[in-house]
């Protein structure tokens, strides 16, 4: 009996390292938790959740982001999923629980009506883009150009990055008349900031064409056409500009690029080059135009 016992005694005390010897490792890894550079759970299950979203998993996105209270999210999922009306019932009541800009342009895009844009943009303290960018788009879809631009405006006065914003205020200027080179500012913002925007390009093209100044108007056609290479439109464009700087190999060319997209006949343009091979008119690279007869004939 006493020697059960003094084994058992012996089991105690070994029982009892082994389990301090497991606190000491405990202790020891704890104090390099922090270290270990990991994120918490809110982190990973809204990374989670955007991603199930991106997949196109509406459903348990919406879920995960409703129990982890990331309220935008959910309800733009709401919306993605076709269900509007909850989406604007889970506004109303953010909005009564803690009202926020943004649950005020969520309302008003809800409801289309543009009083809640302007109590967003009172709520922010003249911080919230999107309250006075709903508010420029409202103002456009009235024709309300000069309501429009200025709308706009104070958005990129808190925004100054949005290149399509800056596009729609140089057309409320051309809309208005008479404010072409507030055009030509805002349209110069437009490709600084976005150089693959086409429209933006195209447009500059015409407004310097507007305002004769034929070289920076083929410039910029060159460049709607390096994007859209499919719209004959703007082949046309370039080419009667090359051909009225005397550039009659590249108008050719741009002529055929035209009728190869779509394009009709254009029997301006082939009249003007047909009487600059026929006279050997000087082009602009010192060349006689009768060379490029092989050529137009393509285009004839």
């Amino acid at each position: 009996a006493e020697g059960g016992g003094g084994q058992g005694g012996g089991g105690c005390i070994v029982a009892s390292g082994v389990a301090e010897e497991a606190d000491a490792l405990g202790a020891l890894r704890l104090r390099g938790f922090w270290a270990a550079n990991l994120e918490p759970v809110w982190s990973l299950g809204s990374e989670l959740a955007r991603s199930l979203a991106a997949l196109g998993m509406f459903t348990q996105a919406a879920g995960m982001f409703s129990e982890m209270r990331l309220w935008d999210e959910y309800i733009q999922t709401l919306v993605q999923l076709g269900k509007r009306s909850e989406a604007e019932r889970v506004v109303r009541e953010r909005l009564d629980a803690a009202p926020t800009p943004e649950m005020w342009c969520y309302l008003g895009d809800f409801t289309e009506e543009t009083r809640h844009y302007s109590t967003a943009w009172e709520l922010s303290a003249g911080s919230c883009a999107r309250a006075k960018l709903a508010l420029g788009a409202a103002a456009m879809r009235r024709q309300a150009w000069e309501e429009a631009r200025s709308e706009l405006r104070c958005a990129l006065g808190v925004k100054a990055h949005l290149a399509e914003a800056w596009y729609c205020c140089a057309a409320c200027a051309l809309k208005l008349g008479g404010k072409e080179e507030e055009a030509l500012a805002d349209l110069r913002r437009v490709v600084a900031i976005d150089p693959e925007h086409y429209q933006a390009w195209a447009t500059l093209g015409g407004l310097f064409g507007q305002l004769r100044q034929p070289r920076e108007a083929l410039c910029a056609f060159r460049e709607a056409c390096r994007l859209r290479g499919e719209k004959h439109e703007l082949w046309k464009s370039s080419a009667a500009l090359a051909a009225d700087l005397s550039m009659y190999s590249e108008a050719i060319f741009r002529g055929r690029r035209a009728l190869e997209t779509g394009g009709a006949p254009d029997p301006v343009l082939a009249a003007v080059l047909a009487d600059a091979v026929v006279k050997d008119t000087r082009a602009a690279d010192m060349t006689g135009a009768r060379r490029l007869l092989p050529q137009l004939r393509t285009l004839l």
